[in-house]
């Protein structure tokens, strides 16, 4: 069995490291149970985050922004629409054979297409096997 070792230390002595950990280096602060991996160039690492854990559709299908959600086939989901600021997203994790019976996601923005084809706001067919993260920048959901 193999073992994980991990540099332990405060968050404050992570903050005073004078050289950069490693590439791949763990440290975890025992102050503040954060972790953080070398890049060979950050002093005191790389923040490790994780983006949420997908969330089940609301009853309302309204999605809130900056989330992951699992996107049933035959199902319905209402983006977000006000309040975004560019780099908001909405992240799906389909689940059932979308070709079959896609997903039904309702748009109040425009949504550029992987193929450059910009699409009106309105309601769109998910009709792909794919998951796929919608990232929002000058009023269009791209």
């Amino acid at each position: 069995m193999a073992t994980i070792r991990l540099r332990r230390l405060t968050n404050a002595a992570r903050l005073a490291l004078t050289t950069a950990p490693v590439l791949g280096e763990p440290l975890w602060t025992t102050d503040t149970k954060q972790l953080f991996v070398g890049d060979g160039t950050t002093l005191g690492g790389v923040p490790v985050t994780v983006s949420s854990v997908p969330s089940a559709l609301p009853a309302t299908g309204a999605l809130s922004p900056n989330k992951a959600y699992f996107l049933p086939a035959a199902s319905t989901a209402t983006m977000p629409s006000t309040e975004l600021v560019d780099g908001d997203y909405i992240e799906f994790i389909y689940s059932g054979n979308m070709v079959s019976q896609p997903a039904t996601v309702v748009f109040a923005h425009p949504v550029q297409t992987d193929t450059g084809t910009q699409l009106p706001a309105g309601t769109h067919q998910y009709q792909s096997n794919q998951h796929r993260k919608f990232i929002f920048k000058n009023g269009v959901w791209w």
